[in-house]
């Protein structure tokens, strides 16, 4: 995608088992595309939301990304998801776009794609 969507209007949304956890995977469905963020962004002050990076997904394609997540697939083409030694992840882009997930976000996503538990922000 090559201009960014208006964020405004839109629901985005994280696991369940994020809890009160302001470090979340979040994503939101936004035209033909869901939109992923890094909840982390917006806690240091001197981010600009208008600014935050995001990837875009076909929606489409929203469904393989989840498998690829969990790992029963690989990922849509021109995105990557590199499992950190860590036990955290990095999710990317062909445009360079970079989101880097800790442990304990990156296991609360999992546990919501296997059994569909995501709330609103």
């Amino acid at each position: 995608m090559t201009t960014k969507p208006d964020f405004a209007a839109v629901q985005w949304r994280k696991s369940a088992f994020s809890q009160d956890g302001s470090a979340c995977v979040e994503f939101a469905f936004v035209d033909a595309f869901v939109s992923l963020r890094d909840s982390k962004y917006g806690r240091d002050p001197r981010n600009k939301i208008s600014e935050q990076p995001t990837i875009s997904i076909p929606a489409n394609e929203w469904h393989t990304f989840l498998g690829a997540v969990v790992g029963e697939q690989a990922a849509p083409a021109g995105l990557h998801i590199h499992r950190n030694g860590d036990g955290g992840a990095t999710v990317s882009d062909d445009l360079g776009v970079e989101l880097t997930y800790t442990a304990v976000e990156w296991d609360a996503f999992i546990a919501a794609v296997t059994v569909d538990a995501f709330v609103t922000v």
